[in-house]
């Protein structure tokens, strides 16, 4: 349920409950699917024409295939971490100051145990697990990691 253990730990009132149910349940639970929806699209999408371009001559279709793809990624995690970002302020609106000050002591620590691994790189890597940046022929990336 949303907001269970935050409820009990910022010790949540029940219309601070229901808000913080309401402000949380598109952004981190619909919006999470949606989002991972439409990566797996991409991600598809991009493997799909690179299989048609591995060939030499096709080498700038490949690279602008690429660029779009980096482009179109970024976007959609640009878009999650502002609407993300607006969820926590939302949230930290309708708490006290004490609980306020619990809940980001909560968010740090949470943050600082997951070790914010490097979700782009898995990303453009796909399920497939191919780095974003292969390609045919020996020459590395130029778009570093």
């Amino acid at each position: 349920r949303p907001g269970g253990w935050l409820a009990a730990e910022l010790k949540l009132t029940p219309e601070q409950q229901e808000q913080l149910n309401r402000i949380w349940e598109d952004t981190a639970f619909r919006g999470r699917h949606e989002r991972e929806d439409q990566r797996r699209t991409l991600i598809r999408e991009r493997d799909e024409a690179i299989v048609g371009l591995i060939r030499p001559e096709d080498k700038p279709k490949y690279e602008a295939l690429m660029q779009d793809y980096a482009r179109r990624l970024d976007a959609l995690e640009n878009e999650w971490s502002v609407a993300f970002q607006n969820a926590v302020e939302r949230t930290k609106e309708i708490l006290t100051p004490e609980q306020r000050a619990k809940y980001e002591a909560i968010r740090e620590r949470h943050d600082s145990d997951r070790g914010r691994p490097d979700r782009r790189r898995r990303d453009r890597e796909g399920d497939s697990g191919r780095s974003r940046d292969w390609r045919p022929g020996p020459e590395p990336s130029s778009r570093g990691q």
